[in-house]
């Protein structure tokens, strides 16, 4: 199962906001688990996702026409 590594993967980065939503969204929909549904969706809440997550900083520089 694929919580584990995703978990595992929130030790390494806490404010991976990717990881934070994959979470919050299974447990909303395939796992139905209520308390870890608003544990990981108020986290992503909170994150700052410009700041801490270098991932999406890239991936949004990557969609940038080149100039």
């Amino acid at each position: 199962m694929v919580l584990p590594h995703l978990e595992k993967a929130l030790e390494y980065n806490p404010n991976s906001a990717a990881v934070v939503q994959m979470l919050a969204d299974l447990y909303a929909r395939a796992i139905p688990n209520t308390r870890k549904y608003l544990e990981y969706a108020l986290k992503g809440i909170q994150l700052n996702v410009a700041a801490n997550d270098s991932i999406t900083q890239i991936y949004i520089v990557s969609l940038r026409p080149p100039t």
